[in-house]
């Protein structure tokens, strides 16, 4: 027996990665993606400081947070929300 097997030479269930890990920090691109913005406005300094988005600096390279930007979408959905419902009321 190898890699994993039981005594009936099975893999156990769920044993094989089937989605590889989220990496903490997105680079520009991906995080672009991920807002549906592009580059050229994610690297706008102004518009990133209007929409409150933290940005981590190394040396001359910019990353970003998952989770600074899952937050972000968070709190813009709940404002859309927030706005369709007041729009909706007499």
């Amino acid at each position: 027996m190898g890699g994993g097997e039981n005594d009936h030479g099975q893999r156990p269930i769920g044993s094989g990665k089937a989605h590889p890990p989220q990496r903490e920090t997105l680079r520009v691109a991906e995080a672009a993606g991920l807002l549906g913005v592009s580059v050229r406005t994610l690297e706008d300094r102004r518009w990133r400081a209007k929409h409150r988005i933290p940005v981590i600096r190394v040396g001359r390279c910019v990353v970003f947070r998952r989770n600074d930007l899952e937050r972000y979408l968070d709190r813009h959905r709940e404002r859309i929300g927030q706005m369709s419902i007041a729009g909706a009321l007499p």
